[in-house]
């Protein structure tokens, strides 16, 4: 299998997992929905002016990522990781940030980050397909 064979294949099942998740965290969110009573107050300071902002995972769940997947195989390839090749994988899948922008956040450059990605897809990969 090829490098690119290994990122679409994970890149499937990744999305395809953390959209069910999220459709679920998001119908457990509007079930908690607060009602606001209409009054002055509340008529001139509109609570929230667009549409629901919805988080996947957050930064702290990233390196328990494989909780939320489904897929067995990728499951078990996932929790191979360690906690920093997991936030890489949050950083880059769940926040779509550039490798510019990881590499800021963990103080490396975009290069090492484009290194790093390839190798967690390959460990990603040797897993997944054995």
């Amino acid at each position: 299998m090829s490098d690119q064979d290994v990122k679409q294949a994970f890149s499937h099942y990744a999305k395809l997992s953390l959209v069910n998740r999220t459709r679920s965290l998001y119908s457990q969110d509007q079930r908690q929905v607060l009602k606001v009573p209409l009054n002055e107050e509340t008529v001139e300071y509109p609570i929230d002016d667009g549409p629901p902002i919805i988080k996947l995972l957050t930064e702290k769940q990233a390196i328990h990522f494989e909780e939320y997947l489904v897929n067995e195989r990728l499951i078990i390839a996932i929790s191979r990781l360690t906690d920093a090749q997991k936030k890489l994988l949050y950083y880059k899948y769940v926040e779509r940030l550039s490798d510019k922008a990881i590499g800021q956040i963990l103080h490396v450059s975009s290069q090492a980050i484009s290194k790093r990605h390839r190798k967690v897809l390959s460990k990603i990969g040797s897993t997944f397909f054995d």
